[in-house]
């Protein structure tokens, strides 16, 4: 007797399957699913518009996903996924069919909601969890971010989730495993924090803005990009620079900031004063006194516009006493103390030649953390 699916199952499938992997225009294109099989839509691994097998590149409507979902079910297509898929889980160290294995609860799905922060997840996640609160949160946050639809998410960890995971690792250049452990998790949480932050205020000058590159120079110095900013947020000019020793390349918020740690500036606006010489005017030889002779002729205090808080005040007082300079002393003693340095005496004429002509006034520092 021939057996058609109901509605119900179609639901459960379409629901396990997920429609992935969505683009901005609403159409979804192919990806490879866990056993290295090019896949579309809700789970086809055929094209039948082409009578051939899916390809990377491939692209299809939402209509589309739905007519192959019932021509492969109707043809076992997803069965035999399945028993490749089990193939690859006992492949991987779990029990096989005569170990005794714990029945799992039934994975339900609940209505979207915004997570909250810091993320409520207590435990490494992997395919396979079934029914766990953390998997939801997990899914929530990936939609958020518009790795996952925003319709209802599963308590679970679905083949669907696992790609998200892959696909958020690969973009913030984590290991791409498919786990979600902790260095992912701090990943995502600091990528919400940062989809929510509202826009900078409208300045009316140019003004600076810090990032990172994450790429290191040979002193072990991560290499930061010190940009010009148009009011109309339009990158004018640019400077690489460095801040902070080597080894303690560690960036944080302005209230986390360690008086003594010799960290690069911690995240948060700044003021720009006015250019100081330790000679005269274009005095490029001349050297600020310092015990360690690190300043060099220019220096540009940055102010910090924040005033101290509790947790800064319980850390030994907070961190302030930055500025613009040179890397002096680079060849006995790299790096600086938080301060904002170019490496070479032509980077500091440059920047004293770019402070002049756009006289900027506020520096934001951005190491993406909120």
């Amino acid at each position: 007797m021939v057996m058609f699916p109901s509605k119900d199952c179609l639901e459960l499938i379409k629901e396990s399957e997920g429609l992935y992997r969505k683009l901005s225009n609403g159409k979804v294109a192919a990806y490879i699913d866990p056993v290295g099989v090019w896949t579309i839509g809700y789970g086809s691994t055929f094209n039948f518009d082409h009578n051939r097998p899916v390809q990377k590149g491939d692209i299809i409507d939402r209509p589309t996903a739905e007519l192959w979902l019932n021509q492969e079910i109707d043809q076992k297509g997803l069965v035999i996924r399945r028993d490749k898929e089990e193939a690859l889980f006992r492949q991987d160290g779990f029990p096989g069919d005569d170990a005794t294995i714990p029945v799992a609860t039934a994975a339900v799905t609940k209505e979207y909601q915004p997570v909250e922060l810091p993320l409520k997840i207590q435990s490494t996640l992997k395919s396979g969890v079934v029914n766990s609160e953390d998997c939801y949160v997990l899914n929530c946050g990936l939609a958020e971010l518009g790795y996952l639809d925003t319709g209802t998410q599963p308590n679970s960890y679905t083949a669907v989730t696992e790609k998200a995971v892959e696909w958020f690792q690969g973009e913030k250049d984590l290991q791409v495993d498919g786990k979600f452990g902790r260095e992912t998790k701090a990943a995502l949480a600091a990528a919400i924090a940062k989809s929510r932050k509202p826009a900078p205020p409208a300045l009316e000058r140019i003004h600076c803005r810090l990032t990172r590159t994450k790429t290191a120079n040979s002193d072990g110095l991560e290499v930061l990009s010190l940009e010009f900013v148009s009011p109309k947020g339009k990158t004018l000019n640019k400077l690489n620079v460095v801040s902070g020793a080597p080894g303690r390349q560690t960036f944080r918020l302005l209230e986390d900031g360690i008086p003594g740690s010799l960290e690069p500036i911690p995240q948060s606006r700044y003021f720009i004063a006015d250019i100081e010489w330790a000679g005269g005017k274009d005095d490029f030889s001349t050297p600020h006194p310092h015990p360690m002779n690190g300043i060099g002729p220019v220096f540009v205090p940055l102010v910090r516009t924040v005033p101290m808080r509790d947790r800064e005040r319980g850390n030994a007082g907070g961190r302030d006493d930055f500025g613009f300079h040179i890397d002096w002393n680079n060849s006995s003693s790299p790096g600086s103390a938080g301060c904002v340095c170019t490496s070479t005496l032509a980077d500091l004429r440059e920047l004293v030649r770019l402070l002049r002509l756009y006289d900027p006034r506020d520096l934001f520092v951005d190491w993406g953390l909120l």
